[in-house]
């Protein structure tokens, strides 16, 4: 379906117009203030409702203005290529009128019917992005992105939405891996450590009952040398007295009782060295200086039991996030096989067009990369596949577009059976409506 005839009264700039399509482009020029926008707007705003009617449509000095539109598929002659009516009418008449009070519309199907619910009606046949396909090109990224989905019915947004908390969560995890092995790297080892850490404490409390048995081994050395010394006194007396018994006989006996008695006191002395040097000896001295070398080394020792407990424990959490890296990393891959898998069964307008997380994607390149010359034959393509029922598109800003990529948009339009609607600066263009102060040049007595 196009658009097979359009008349408007005083619609913005417009004073009266009336322009038949006699071919698949319709180029719509004049210089700047003649009307040509008001034209292409006029189109939007008898199909588009509400939203497309500006706060002031009524041209200034009018108080009512209408469009009307007729849609069909157009019939020419085959000689002349002059449109001539169709036998079988227009498929929908569309007519909006505006007044102080507001806008009215009217929509008849081809039996002269009127339709029940005609803006529901239009909405079905119109896709916005058709009306001006080049604004797609002009889109921020993300939103080209959203509007192919939309068109081509794919809609990865939770495949997207999971793929990039996955993504920032592996950054995370990847970070804290990096700082891992960092730790990890700069850990000191020692193979000549034991397993576990030296207790000072215990060293310090057999080194102190060390002490304390060596001490009673030295209190009993002096009873010993006490003990020695008396028997060394008793023998000295004894040979004292010998020798006084020889020289006073007098007192012999009285010696002798003494002599006797120190005898006694020998053999007790003597039992008591007995029992002293066999405890002495039953007594064997602990070496106290391996002790005390072993508490000066576990400070030593025991750091380098720690170090090797942190290089363990750092080991550990190295594995654990390369493990968790890993899974991150697998789910990643997955997400984007299955990306890759809808992509390649969704039908997209243009071969090569494509969509990732940014936005577009044309030839395995950003949309924003591609040459001019691709961007508008995407556009365009997208702008028909976005409205196949009513196949027309309106183009601003034409003066943009040299003639190559106006022979590409004719080539476009004609090869898929569309109708174009082109505003144009100026009045060089071939076969092109020009307009002047509001009506079509040469039309001033209509």
């Amino acid at each position: 379906m196009k658009i097979i005839g359009l008349e408007v009264e005083n619609v913005k700039r417009i004073k009266v117009l009336e322009i038949t399509p006699t071919g698949d482009t319709v180029i719509i020029g004049g210089e700047n203030a003649q009307g040509k926008s008001s034209v292409l707007d006029a189109i939007w705003m008898a199909l588009g409702g509400t939203d497309a009617i500006p706060s002031d449509p009524i041209r200034h000095g009018a108080t009512k203005a209408a469009i009307r539109l007729n849609l069909g598929e157009p019939k020419f002659d085959p000689k002349t290529g002059e449109p001539v009516p169709n036998p079988d009418g227009p498929y929908l008449s569309v007519e909006r009128t505006f007044t102080a009070k507001g806008s009215y519309l009217k929509v008849k199907r081809a039996d002269g019917a009127a339709v029940a619910s005609p803006q529901a009606l239009l909405d079905s046949l119109v896709g916005r992005l058709s009306f001006d396909p080049l604004a797609f090109a002009r889109m921020p990224a993300k939103q080209q992105a959203e509007t192919l989905r939309s068109l081509v019915g794919l809609d990865t947004t939770a495949l997207d939405a999971e793929r990039a908390a996955l993504y920032a969560d592996r950054t995370n995890v990847n970070r804290d891996l990096d700082r891992a092995k960092a730790r990890a790297a700069s850990q000191l080892t020692f193979a000549d450590a034991p397993k576990a850490e030296v207790s000072v404490a215990d060293l310090s409390k057999e080194l102190s009952a060390a002490q304390e048995h060596n001490q009673k081994r030295t209190e009993l050395a002096t009873v010993v040398a006490i003990i020695k010394r008396a028997i060394e006194t008793i023998n000295g007396e004894s040979a004292r007295l010998v020798d006084a018994i020889k020289d006073a006989e007098t007192r012999l006996a009285d010696l002798k009782r003494q002599a006797g008695s120190f005898a006694v006191m020998l053999s007790a002395e003597t039992t008591k060295l007995d029992k002293a040097e066999a405890a002495y000896v039953a007594v064997a001295e602990i070496p106290c200086q391996p002790i005390i070398a072993m508490v000066a080394a576990a400070d030593s020792v025991n750091a380098k039991v720690r170090a090797n407990a942190m290089a363990a424990t750092l080991a550990a959490e190295v594995k654990a996030n390369q493990q968790a890296s890993d899974k991150l990393t697998d789910r990643l891959a997955a997400i984007d096989a299955e990306k890759q898998e809808k992509l390649a069964s969704a039908k997209f307008p243009v071969a090569g067009l494509s969509f990732d997380a940014a936005g577009v994607v044309f030839n395995g390149v950003p949309f924003d990369q591609a040459s001019d010359a691709e961007k508008l034959r995407v556009s365009v393509a997208i702008g028909m596949a976005a409205n196949p029922t009513l196949r027309v598109i309106r183009i601003r800003d034409g003066s943009l577009l040299d003639e190559k990529s106006l022979a590409a948009i004719d080539e476009m339009v004609a090869k898929n059976d569309f109708q174009a609607w082109i505003e144009r600066v100026g009045d060089k263009d071939k076969c092109a409506i020009i307009l002047e102060d509001g009506m079509v040049r040469g039309t001033e007595g209509f």
